[in-house]
């Protein structure tokens, strides 16, 4: 597999830091340190995958769950998430959870089922060593590894997405999907004790993401709006009034947390062919304060933003057709690398631990 304008992190900051016998508050990335990459894959086509790239050599290791377990992957890998030592997928197409170890070999699938309906997982939340999981058919789950992996359900809003933990409290963006030509616009608000809902937000139409502070005083949600007269936006809610204000972005295309309070935020509008060349940009949580575009370069065919604890920012670009290529960042902006993704449809990047 070719890898595209492989560049390389240089070693010498490393090795200064190496001379101390404490490490950095903050410190960098490991510039040798392997990628995984989670590959999105096409619907009904059974070829999502995991990828992982090695920023040291420029090596690409493509369909690391088939070569750990003996199977594909499975259809429509939605998002990834660590939980202690383990990785959590969710697969929306197959409908099921893997808890997979370290090596990527599965320990466990969770199928979720209410009224004799086989639930379809979205997106992924960790906390306190429970794993939450919007359920596009309309409820949260909550998932709990030291009580054998009981499940137990709360409905929600329609076609729930993205969801964020914070002060003792779910966030969950509640998308409404195709169920109307005006989508969802709403974000359910569920504590975590009673595992209930205990309010709802009204939200610019089609919430996609949410993303929480680090203070837990605010979420922020993007909203795809109803591609017509209604457009994207990012809001503000504030979690102790619930109030929301609008942010001044035009043509929201994805958001992700980064280290250190900030947010990222793409922004960028469609071509006549629906393809997106997006911007990154980044927003100061802490002091609600835009802070510009965390890189001037352009990412053609946009497709996905993550972020993870490293401090590595990853941009996923595509055509829905052919391999997909990731670029990553640092923090400051830096391309570190860009790389085929060895799948369709790259949705995610995190630091192999």
């Amino acid at each position: 597999m070719k890898i595209k304008n492989l560049l390389i992190i240089g070693m010498a900051a490393l090795l200064v830091a190496g001379c101390h016998g404490t490490e950095p508050e903050n410190p960098g990335p490991d510039p040798l340190a392997p990628i995984l990459l989670l590959n999105n894959g096409n619907w009904n086509s059974n070829d999502a995958c995991m990828t992982i790239f090695d920023m040291g050599s420029g090596s690409v290791s493509s369909d690391v769950f088939s070569r750990a377990n003996g199977r594909k992957l499975g259809d429509l890998a939605q998002d990834i998430a660590r939980c202690g030592e383990d990785y959590v997928v969710s697969m929306n197409g197959s409908q099921l959870v893997y808890l997979l170890g370290s090596d990527y070999k599965v320990k466990r699938e969770i199928k979720a089922e209410h009224e004799g309906v086989r639930l379809s997982p979205r997106c992924l939340a960790v906390q306190e060593g429970r794993i939450y999981v919007s359920y596009y058919e309309g409820y949260l789950g909550e998932i709990d590894p030291l009580h054998d992996y009981a499940l137990r359900l709360t409905p929600v809003g329609p076609n729930p997405d993205g969801i964020a933990c914070v002060g003792g409290r779910i966030y969950v963006a509640n998308s409404g999907g195709y169920l109307s030509p005006d989508y969802g616009n709403t974000v359910s608000v569920v504590d975590l004790e009673i595992f209930s809902e205990v309010a709802v937000v009204t939200v610019n139409n089609n919430p996609v993401s949410v993303v929480a502070s680090e203070s837990g005083a605010a979420v922020y949600v993007c909203s795809w709006g109803n591609y017509a007269d209604r457009p994207s936006a990012l809001q503000r809610l504030d979690t102790g009034s619930l109030e929301v204000t609008d942010l001044s972005y035009d043509n929201v295309r994805g958001i992700a947390a980064g280290r250190g309070d900030v947010l990222y935020v793409v922004t960028g509008s469609y071509d006549e062919n629906w393809s997106i060349t997006g911007i990154i940009n980044s927003y100061d949580m802490k002091t609600d304060r835009p802070q510009g575009r965390l890189t001037d370069m352009p990412i053609p065919s946009y497709y996905s933003i993550s972020a993870d604890e490293s401090g590595l920012v990853f941009a996923g670009s595509s055509d829905y057709t052919t391999e997909g290529d990731m670029y990553i960042f640092s923090e400051e902006g830096e391309l570190l690398a860009r790389t085929g993704s060895g799948g369709l449809n790259p949705i995610r990047g995190m630091l192999v631990q």
